[in-house]
C-alpha cells in the first residue's frame, strides 16, 4: 500500500481558508520514481500509434518548445485582432 501525506500551506501569512491555501501530496519517494518510468512508456507509446494531438509538442520526436510557443503566441494575436 502507498502512503501519502496530504499538506496544506498558507498562502500569505495570516491566511487560514481553505481557498487561500496551497494543498500539495507527498508521496512515498519509490512511487514518484517508478511513475517516471509508466509516463515516458505511456507518451512513447502514444506517439508510436498517433494518439498525440499535433498540440502536444512535449518531447516528442520533430517538434521543439520554441514553435510551440511561437504558435500560442501567434494564435493569441489572431485571436485579439477579431
Amino acid at each position: 500500500m502507498k502512503n501519502s501525506v496530504d499538506s496544506l500551506l498558507l498562502k500569505k501569512k495570516g491566511e487560514y481558508q481553505a481557498d487561500k491555501r496551497y494543498t500539495i501530496v507527498v508521496l512515498e519517494h519509490d512511487f514518484n520514481y517508478f511513475k517516471k518510468f509508466d509516463r515516458r512508456e505511456l507518451l512513447a507509446r502514444a506517439e508510436k500509434y498517433c494518439h498525440l494531438a499535433n498540440e502536444q509538442y512535449s518531447s516528442s520526436r520533430n517538434h521543439s518548445a520554441i514553435n510551440q510557443a511561437v504558435n500560442k503566441t501567434l494564435t493569441f494575436d489572431m485571436l485579439e485582432q477579431k
